[in-house]
Parts: C-alpha cells; structure tokens; sequence
C-alpha cells in the first residue's frame, strides 16, 4: 500500500469533502487520466482512416472494411465487465497494465497483416483491452464523494482532447507513415502509458470482499441512464446531419462546435460545484431530451446550435455524474463490476440508438428520435433504487 494510501484511506471510503479537487487530488489521478487519453488517443487515431485501408488491401471489401471498424467495439463490450470485476479481485493496477498489453498487441497485430481479416482480428484483440471502466473505478477510489463528478468531467476531457487531437492528426500522420505506422503508434502509445498506471497511488484490492460483491441494484437506474442518453445520442447525430445536408446552413463541423462551446457555459459551472440530491440530474435530463427534439426540428442555423447547445449541456453533465452516482451506488469492494456493467450500457446504448434510429426513419420518419427523447428521461423514476 502506498503512503498516499495508508495516509488518507478516507478519500477511498467515502468522507464527505467540498469545493474543487485539490493539487494533490489531481496528481494522484493524472497516471489514470494519461492512460486514458494514450489509448483512447490510439484508437481515434484510427477512425479516419482504417475504412479506406482495409478495402485497397488484397480481398478488401466495403463488409470487411466495416467489421475491422466495428470488431472492436464488440470485444470491448463483452470484456468491460469481466475487467471490472477483476479489478475488484486482483486490483486495478495489474488489469489495467494487462488491458493496455493486450491493446497493444493488438495493434502490431493489424500493423503486421497482409489479409482484410487479420486487421479484423486485430482491432478485435485490441478491444479484449477494455480498461475505462477500471479506469473509472480507480478514479472513484482516489477521489471523495463530493468531488467525484469533477474527476468523471476530466476523464471526459481526456477522451474529448484525445479524439480532437486524432482528427487533427490522423490524416496527416497516416499520409507520413501509413496506416501501418499508425497501428504501431497506438501500440506504442499503449506501452508508453503502462508506466503512469505503475505509479499511480491506487489502493490494495480486497479480493475477499469482492468475493461477496457484485452488482447492486442501486447502480441500476445508472445503468439505465447511461443506456438511454447515448441512444439519444446516437438517435441524434443521425437525424441531426440528414437535416443539415438537405437544409441551407452552415457545415455541420461548425453547428458542432459552436453547440459545444456554448454548452459549457452551462455544464461547466455546474460541474464546479458541489452537486447533491437527484435535482441536477431531474435538470440534466429533459435538458438533453429537449436539445434531441428540437435541434433536427428548427429552422434556422442559430436556433438549430441553440438546441443542440442544449443537448450537449444535458448530456455533459449526465456523462460525469452518471458514472460518479453508480460509483457512489456500488459499495466498494465491487466498484470495478458495477462500472464495468455501466461501460456495457454505455456501449449498448450507442448501438441499439443507431439501430433503431435506422430502422425506423424510413417508414416511420422521427419516430426513433421521440423514442430516443424517451429512452432519455425514462430511467429518472427508478432514481428511488438507488437511495
């Protein structure tokens, strides 16, 4: 156990504590939030250009081109929670550690294959290397009750800075040195991240008392939460861009960015304070839902970035206090499994929003975006499981 550990096991336990994270606090988790952002950085990088890669290889095809796109979100989901409850047994440090190995193994993988499928095989690999949800269970162990929103909102500014930075760069970075190239980098970038998480200040597992520790039904409705705002989510920036295209506005690029930046004149100072009770969540909510309705809807370029303003101010503040509730919800000898169950709603929720929203748009028009709006308030009754 560490010094930081054994000196101050009450930021693990629990104890109330007010205003922002302090130096320390924010040192402590700067190890995890690098891991993080290494990682995701590795995969983001890829995004852009893996499709068109995979269809000039030998037997490429639009299908195949498609799997090696999505190979990785499949095993990331089927192993987030067996990670997280893992993590529960043997620690975080070692599982992270081993999620990062196998993530970048996966990526020399795919940067050695010569057949479509071996790159499929390998952006498979390098899902198996699932870490955020043991990433966002050691962040919950480093910070106290109060100031746990504020960690969540900088593990959130770690993936957004990562996948800004990997838009930047990946086309220009693939045109130097390949695409191969790049998949070496993501696994460089993996090992490289393996030396913060070594001296990250994390605590000693408590393997027996994971062993009586699994999931709670007071982490459900987070579940539940998370499930519904990323289909909305996804709901959206399908009908949203459809809209766009065939309206006279502005590039859909700009309506983005000027939605998100002023959005965080709402999120941010909330994220600032101290937030208690269900109040800001009953806020967040119908924010986000009525941000999902109305931005495919309006006229008007400035009204259309008005709403979307609305979904994303929504839907930044459930993004950190969600996983900050769920860690509070979980006791925690079983904090790994329950946010490895979070991570899997997380991801279900983008899949089955994109679905549905397909499905469903061509005979049925906005269906799946009202759906959508209210798959995103739903979850809110059920708030009382969790008390």
């Amino acid at each position: 156990m560490t010094a930081l550990t054994a000196a101050a096991p009450p930021m693990a336990a629990d104890r109330p504590a007010s205003g922002a994270l302090s130096r320390a606090e924010a040192a402590a988790l700067s190890p995890l939030l690098a891991a993080l952002g290494c990682r995701m950085l590795g995969l983001f990088l890829l995004l852009p250009v893996l499709a068109p890669y995979v269809m000039e290889l030998e037997a490429g095809s639009a299908e195949l081109a498609g799997l090696a796109l999505g190979a990785y979100g499949l095993t990331q989901a089927a192993m987030l929670l067996p990670l997280g409850w893992l993590s529960d047994r043997w620690g975080r440090k070692p599982v992270l550690c081993a999620g990062l190995l196998v993530f970048a193994a996966g990526g020399l993988l795919a940067a050695s294959a010569a057949h479509p499928a071996a790159v499929v095989a390998g952006r498979a690999l390098q899902g198996m290397g699932a870490i955020s949800a043991v990433v966002l269970a050691g962040i919950s162990d480093l910070t106290p009750p109060a100031k746990r929103a504020q960690g969540m909102a900088l593990a959130g500014v770690a993936i957004g800075g990562a996948f800004a930075l990997a838009i930047v760069l990946a086309a220009p970075l693939a045109a130097l040195a390949g695409v191969r190239g790049l998949f070496i980098g993501t696994a460089v970038l993996a090992l490289a991240a393996i030396p913060a998480v070594l001296a990250c200040p994390l605590p000693a597992p408590r393997p027996a008392a994971a062993d009586s520790a699994f999931i709670e039904l007071r982490v459900l409705p987070y579940c539940l939460g998370v499930f519904g705002i990323h289909w909305a989510m996804a709901a959206l920036f399908f009908h949203l861009p459809l809209r766009l295209a065939a309206a006279d506005a502005p590039p859909a690029w700009l309506v983005y960015l000027l939605g998100f930046n002023l959005s965080l004149a709402v999120a941010v100072p909330l994220l600032l304070r101290r937030l208690r009770g269900d109040g800001v969540l009953w806020f967040a909510a119908p924010l986000l839902a009525a941000g999902l309705l109305l931005a495919p809807q309006l006229p008007g370029a400035a009204l259309t970035i008005g709403a979307l303003a609305a979904f994303f101010a929504g839907f930044n503040l459930l993004e950190a206090l969600l996983p900050a509730r769920a860690s509070l919800a979980a006791r925690a000898a079983g904090r790994g499994a329950a946010l490895g169950a979070y991570a899997v709603c997380q991801a279900l929720g983008v899949f089955v929003g994109a679905a549905v929203a397909g499905r469903l748009a061509a005979e049925h028009g906005d269906l799946g975006l009202y759906l959508a709006g209210a798959a995103a308030l739903i979850w809110l009754p059920a708030l009382r499981w969790a008390r």
